[in-house]
């Protein structure tokens, strides 16, 4: 199974601030699977179908020349939050032969979402 899944640059749980219709990133990143896991994105409970949805695959850096091969997976999705996505939770969740289908390796972040009003936020 993987060794662990983070969103990059945050903490497990945080708020991220973000400026209503202001493009972002947020990218997963699952390591040390064999083979590579699938990576899932949730908006609250609901998995999401993203067009803005770039994987990528590389093989871990194992520090054993002979050890098994393991793959680490970078799953990278743009947002364009709105004031709907305001205490929004976005979860990634790794899927993997390995892991038991009800315990899944899932991380999360929650949207604190800026809105404009006569041209400033609040």
């Amino acid at each position: 199974p993987p060794s662990s899944i983070e969103i990059v640059d945050r903490a497990p749980n945080s708020k991220i601030e973000i400026r209503e219709n202001e493009e972002f990133q947020l990218e997963c990143l699952v390591k040390n699977a064999k083979p590579a896991a699938k990576i899932v994105w949730y908006r609250g409970n609901v998995e999401l179908k993203l067009d803005k949805r770039v994987d990528t695959t590389t093989e871990a850096e194992t520090g054993r020349e002979h050890k098994a091969k393991r793959y680490n997976v970078l799953s990278r999705i743009t947002l364009q939050p709105t004031a709907e996505d305001d205490y929004a939770d976005y979860t990634c969740e790794a899927r993997h032969e390995a892991l038991p289908s009800d315990m899944p390796m899932r991380v999360t972040v929650q949207l604190s979402v800026l809105c404009k009003m006569d041209s400033l936020f609040y």
